[in-house]
């Protein structure tokens, strides 16, 4: 299940690589592309948000909306309120053990996210998505949903895998929302 602590960690940690503060785009294409390798590395993403596509390329939707400010006291204590296209670390130093939602498979694809675009801007990521990600498919000024099941084809999986993924996906979240209710 989605979990606003874990994903504004994982954005904390881009936000620190990048100096305190980094471009809205940018970050939620970094979040999109970490959570894209974790599926493919791990059968699972980092985050477990829903993914849609928009004019600038595929995004995680619900960190999307953390990030245009949509209130949660777990994103607050990491980050702060966006200002124009920016968003900035409300803690400036943190240690890596206190990113303590990501495993330590997560903090290597986040390595691994961060050595192969972190050095890219948020243009040259939209740039990226829209030639590399086959799951994203142009909205035309709208919005249209990514299943799972289009990532993980998209990665180069059998459709019996990208099914089986996508199942193992929604069953880890229904197992997430009965433990939650409890």
């Amino acid at each position: 299940m989605f979990s606003p602590e874990r994903a504004a960690q994982l954005c904390a940690e881009f936000a620190r690589r990048e100096g305190g503060s980094i471009n809205v785009l940018k970050l939620v294409k970094l979040v999109y592309l970490c959570d894209r390798m974790s599926m493919d590395r791990y059968a699972a993403p980092i985050t477990y948000d829903r993914y849609v596509s928009m004019d600038h390329g595929p995004v995680p939707s619900t960190t999307l909306d953390l990030v245009d400010g949509r209130r949660s006291p777990e994103w607050s204590a990491w980050m702060k309120e966006r200002e124009g296209h920016r968003v900035s670390l409300r803690r400036r130093a943190f240690a890596i053990e206190d990113l303590d939602e990501l495993s330590a498979a997560d903090l290597r694809v986040v390595d691994e996210t961060w050595e192969a675009f972190g050095s890219m801007d948020e243009q040259d990521l939209s740039r990226y998505t829209h030639e590399h990600c086959a799951e994203w498919q142009y909205p035309g000024g709208s919005s249209r949903p990514i299943t799972e099941r289009e990532i993980f084809s998209a990665l180069g999986w059998s459709r019996k895998e990208a099914a089986l993924g996508q199942q193992r996906i929604q069953d880890q979240r229904n197992l997430d929302r009965v433990f939650s209710n409890k």
